[in-house]
């Protein structure tokens, strides 16, 4: 009986090990990325603020020492590309056995990418191409329009995922200093 057991416990470790063999894989690609833009996408939800969530991811990452670059610049560079897709619809729900009713749900997916460009594989693609370096997304789902209000805190969780995973690869590091864009001042002569 405790053989049989032993050799379960150490197939489940197999397994177990097989299964997060792709994870930490995934995670080595974030081995000395140290500085990345960071960019937000909210389709069908005008209630989320894109720049709140860039900032927010910005903040994450500069606390554990990654330094936030302006959208685009160097372009070789890393990017960091939050999505959020919100799409509303009707449907029939079944009230009784005799009456159906229409009823509003929300469809969503989050997904969080560090993409960067590469050598292309392709003659089409040559010389680069954009691709995905470490990827983590949310299946599809379906809520009542009430809950709502839960998609910006699961996409946030991509981002503590990503941060994770980004520290257990590289180890701690100071925080960045942050560089808030400076302040137009309107009382300042114009360039001649």
């Amino acid at each position: 009986m405790t053989s049989r057991i032993a050799i379960l416990i150490a197939l489940l470790a197999i397994s177990t090990a097989g299964a997060a063999a792709p994870a930490s894989v995934q995670d080595e690609a974030l081995r000395g990325k140290t500085a990345m833009s960071v960019y937000v996408s909210i389709s069908g939800n005008s209630e989320m603020n894109g720049a709140e969530f860039r900032l927010s991811l910005e903040q994450q990452l500069h606390d554990i020492g990654i330094t936030v670059l302006p959208h685009g610049d160097p372009p070789n560079y890393p990017v960091l590309n939050l999505t959020i897709k919100v799409e509303t619809r009707e449907v029939l729900k079944n009230v009784s056995p005799n009456k159906t009713q229409r009823a509003t749900v929300v469809d969503y997916t989050n997904k969080l990418e560090l993409r960067q460009l590469a050598p292309g594989r392709t003659p089409e693609m040559r010389p680069i191409e954009d691709v995905a370096i470490w990827t983590k997304a949310d299946p599809t789902k379906t809520i009542g329009p009430i809950d709502t209000w839960s998609i910006a805190g699961e996409s946030l969780d991509l981002a503590i995922g990503f941060v994770k995973a980004w520290v257990r690869i590289n180890g701690p590091h100071p925080a960045t200093p942050d560089r808030p864009m400076p302040i137009a001042n309107p009382n300042a002569p114009s360039p001649p």
